[in-house]
C-alpha cells in the first residue's frame, strides 16, 4: 500500500478502504503511515479512509506524536517489540528492503507470533509477487546463524515455511527458493500434512 497509482486503482474499483490486516489489524492507511508513504497516506484520508478502531490509541502512542513521516518510521523503530512487529508485517507484505531496514535497527528475524510464526512464515504466505517473496526469503537468510535450521522451525501446529507455503498454492518459485534453503522438514504437522503428500501437486504445476 505505497504506490499512489495502486492506491488510486483501489479507489476506481470501489475497494474497502479501511480493510484491516488479518495479523496486526491495520488498515492501509496505517500501513500507509508507519512505512513512510505519504503520498499514499494523503489520497487515502482524501478517500475516506481511517485508522483501526480497535488498535487507535496503541497505534497513535506509536506514531502520533511525531511531526512527519521520517520522524514517524524512527519513533516506531525505538521500541524493540514495535520493530519486531514491524518484521512480521513487512515479511507478510513481501517488503525485502523494509525487513533488511528493521533487521539492520535490531529486529530479530527469530521473534514468532503468538502462533509461533517467524517473519520467514508470514513471507512464505505469498502476498506479493514471487520475486518479492524470494527477495524477502533471501534477506531473511542472511541474518540467521543457521539457515537450515530456520527453515526447518515449526509453528505450534507443527508447520514449516515450506508446509505453509504449499498449504498456500503459491508458485513454484517461492517454493524452490525454501527448498533450495534446506527448508524440507523431516516430519508431516500435526494433521499429517506433509511435503510428500502434496509432491504430485506442486509437480503437476497446481
Amino acid at each position: 500500500m505505497g504506490k499512489p497509482n495502486q492506491v488510486e486503482l483501489f479507489v476506481l474499483r470501489n475497494a474497502d478502504l479501511n480493510i484491516e490486516d488479518e495479523v496486526f489489524e491495520w488498515t492501509p492507511l496505517q500501513v500507509a503511515e508507519v512505512f513512510g508513504h505519504q503520498e499514499a497516506a494523503e489520497i487515502l484520508k482524501e478517500k475516506g479512509a481511517v485508522y483501526s478502531s480497535d488498535n487507535l490509541k496503541a497505534f497513535q502512542d506509536l506514531v502520533g506524536s511525531a511531526d512527519n513521516p521520517s520522524e514517524k518510521r524512527l519513533q516506531a523503530k525505538n521500541y524493540a517489540s514495535t520493530r519486531n512487529n514491524l518484521l512480521l508485517f513487512a515479511a507478510e507484505i513481501n517488503d525485502p528492503d523494509m525487513v533488511e531496514q528493521l533487521i539492520s535497527l535490531g529486529a530479530n528475524p527469530l521473534y514468532s507470533s503468538n502462533n509461533g510464526w517467524t517473519p520467514l512464515m508470514y513471507a512464505a504466505m505469498q502476498r506479493g509477487v514471487a520475486s518479492d517473496v524470494t527477495a524477502t526469503i533471501e534477506v531473511l537468510s542472511k541474518f540467521v546463524e543457521s539457515p537450515r535450521s530456520y527453515f526447518r522451525l515449526e509453528d505450534a501446529e507443527g508447520n514449516t515455511p515450506l508446509l505453509i507455503a504449499l498449504s498456500m498454492n503459491v508458485s513454484r518459485g517461492v517454493v524452490e527458493a525454501l527448498v533450495n534453503k534446506g527448508g524440507v522438514p523431516e516430519n508431516p504437522n500435526k494433521f499429517g500434512f506433509s511435503t510428500k503428500k502434496c509432491q504430485s501437486r506442486f509437480v503437476a504445476g497446481k
